[in-house]
C-alpha cells in the first residue's frame, strides 16, 4: 500500500478486483518511542489506531 497509497489498488495488483470491509476497529493509545520517529509527533501524544479486516 505504501507504493500505491490505496488499499483497492494494492489488492488489484494481487488479482483481487473487489472486496468488502468486514469490520473496522478504532482505538487510541499514547505514542511510544517507535511512533516518535515522525518529527511532528511527541512521546505520549494520542495516536489513533485503525484495524480493518477486508474479505474477498
Amino acid at each position: 500500500m505504501a507504493e500505491t497509497g490505496s488499499i483497492t489498488a494494492s489488492l488489484k495488483r494481487f488479482g483481487i478486483n473487489d472486496y468488502l470491509r468486514h469490520s473496522t476497529v478504532l482505538s487510541a493509545r499514547h505514542a511510544d518511542a517507535d511512533d516518535v520517529a515522525d518529527p511532528d509527533l511527541q512521546l505520549g501524544a494520542i495516536v489513533l489506531v485503525t484495524v480493518a479486516v477486508n474479505v474477498s
